[in-house]
């Protein structure tokens, strides 16, 4: 029962999502000659939670789907873990631009630094547009849960890491996002890497999805302000980007060491 729940809950979200992203990549590689608007990133990126909701409403019914909302929510946590899911994204993105400067031998350029000032406004909006909000419920609140109840912590990370990972494949062919101008196999080592590391935070918190939409916004706004990624929008070079998929990896190795026999 459970595996068809998930197949279920992924093929709705990859048809919710993948609906609003297709007429924007169709455009986009020329196939249709129409300007859509923009926002149909934002609408498509809450594929995941709508799912989910509607999922969970036509199993238990429209009361029991608040409860989910509220109960799965769980923003009572140790102060900590909000500091290390603020936190860690920007400590792990500043420590790969160092060592990548130090690998390609140049001085490090704290032009960027400036920028960091905006970090709250930024963390904001994307935490509302940017993907926490829209995922977040769906992959950790959703589909962990269940994965978890039959799996271990690696086939779980891993699994639901790869089906994170492809459900972004149509942002590559949609101009101006980041996913356009990063390479397809380091973007999938790093959602599956990055997975890791959210089951570790879900698990240790007791299944808080406030946590993990306060890792994802962080992450996704300081991508967005640190060039630790190789975008056109903050320089980042490629070597930045590589140190960093090998700093997620050896943390989510770590904690997936640590966390045997929880």
């Amino acid at each position: 029962m459970k595996n068809r729940e998930l197949l279920f809950f992924f093929i709705l979200t990859y048809l919710f999502s993948w609906f609003f992203y297709s007429p924007l990549v169709l455009t986009n590689v020329g196939i249709l000659d129409y300007s859509f608007p923009s926002y149909f990133t934002i609408i498509a990126s809450f594929g995941p939670s709508v799912s989910a909701i509607i999922l969970v409403a036509q199993k238990n019914g429209l009361l029991n789907t608040f409860s989910f909302l509220g109960r799965n929510l769980k923003p009572r946590v140790d102060i900590v873990w909000y500091i290390l899911a603020l936190m860690g994204p920007g400590v792990i993105g500043v420590s790969s631009v160092f060592l990548g400067s130090f690998i390609r031998g140049v001085a490090p350029d704290f032009r960027w630094s400036s920028g960091l000032v905006s970090f709250p406004i930024v963390f904001f909006f994307v935490f509302l547009f940017g993907g926490p909000l829209g995922e977040e419920y769906g992959w950790r609140g959703y589909a962990l849960p269940r994965l978890l109840e039959d799996h271990g912590m690696v086939y779980s990370s891993l699994i639901l890491g790869l089906v994170w990972g492809i459900w972004h494949l149509p942002l590559f062919w949609i101009s101006n996002t980041p996913q356009s101008e990063i390479p397809l196999l380091g973007f999938l080592a790093q959602i599956i890497g990055t997975s890791f590391i959210y089951t570790w935070m879900y698990k240790k918190t007791g299944g808080s999805i406030m946590i993990m939409m306060v890792f994802h916004a962080a992450g996704n706004s300081f991508g967005g302000l640190i060039p630790f990624l190789p975008l056109s929008q903050t320089g980042g070079s490629l070597t930045s980007f590589i140190v960093f998929l090998v700093l997620i990896w050896v943390t989510a190795i770590i904690l997936t060491l640590m966390s045997k026999g929880d």
